[in-house]
């Protein structure tokens, strides 16, 4: 009867630990954390092993204090922009592709348009070790004249070590209840029971891990976004503006010539029939003139 007990203090355990992790959600677009008071696991752990029923260990509860005090390195996400005026696009994108290769990172998205005549645009997104952000964004300088850069870095290392200690304690809790499958004193009943909690714990093991590579590759790669533009063309010579004005008067000629082309296939059929109509008017009114003169005679 004991046991029983016990059994299902344990049960009642993994349903307060799984409600309290649900109240902390992750976002992967704003990393936004809602802080709530979770109660420690290893107070419960304690509570059972004061029964007798398992062994204390504070493993679990040591793990979040580790972090924080052996943590050395801060987890930042570094992102960029930067916007420089080059000569030509398609030569810096070469360039640009040659400084992140050397970087160790990749172009993410690139795309070029042309804004006006002979005059074009590219947006390239690169992702770069984080190490080497800095170096890259004075490389980047280097391809053109810089018209504006701006550089952000959000410091999720509160996060990241929160994380990491709800990961921890997911997996401690599930080893306690696949312990609590293996005894064979178990009915059928409570076994179904646990498997369902085990369920529900390794579902949050899975959510804490992916949460926690999505995190690691956002603080590995830093991210960079590059708007490049070519400048206005500027007037060289006096006969420019003369050579410009004929082709405008002689693009206005042509579109011109075209309109009045489209105007007289429009109205050419109706003008056919309006031809014929007045011919055979004229023609009736002739023939009437003519036997009216032939009575005459």
């Amino acid at each position: 009867m004991k046991k029983l007990r016990v059994f299902w203090l344990i049960i009642l355990t993994s349903v307060v630990f799984i409600s309290c992790n649900n109240l902390t959600s992750y976002s992967k677009e704003g990393l936004v954390r809602e802080k709530v008071k979770i109660p420690a696991p290893m107070e419960i752990v304690q509570e059972v092993a004061g029964k007798g029923f398992v062994k204390e260990d504070r493993t679990v509860l040591d793990v979040k204090l580790d972090l924080n005090k052996n943590f050395q390195d801060r987890k930042i996400i570094y992102t960029g922009e930067v916007s420089i005026e080059v000569k030509s696009c398609k030569d810096s994108i070469s360039k640009i592709d040659d400084i992140v290769k050397r970087s160790g990172g990749f172009i993410a998205d690139s795309k070029i348009w042309e804004q006006e005549k002979d005059r074009k645009a590219a947006e390239l997104v690169i992702k770069v070790p984080s190490k080497n952000y800095d170096e890259v964004l004075v490389d980047l300088s280097t391809i053109g004249k810089v018209k504006s850069e701006q550089s952000n870095s959000n410091d999720i290392t509160e996060e990241y070590v929160d994380l990491e200690a709800r990961l921890a304690n997911a997996k401690r809790m599930e080893t306690r209840l696949v312990d609590l499958l293996e005894q064979k004193t178990t009915k059928l009943a409570d076994m179904l029971a646990v498997e369902k909690e085990l369920g529900r714990v390794r579902e949050d093991i899975e959510r804490f891990e992916g949460t926690k590579r999505y995190f690691d590759s956002l603080v590995s790669l830093s991210t960079i976004t590059i708007y490049l533009s070519e400048p206005y063309k500027i007037t060289s010579s006096v006969l420019d503006p003369l050579k410009t004005s004929l082709e405008d008067a002689g693009q206005l000629f042509m579109t011109s010539v075209a309109s009045i082309i489209t105007v007289l296939v429009v109205i050419l059929p109706w003008l056919v029939i309006l031809g014929f109509v007045a011919w055979f008017v004229v023609f009736i009114i002739r023939r009437s003139k003519r036997k009216k003169a032939a009575k005459k005679e």
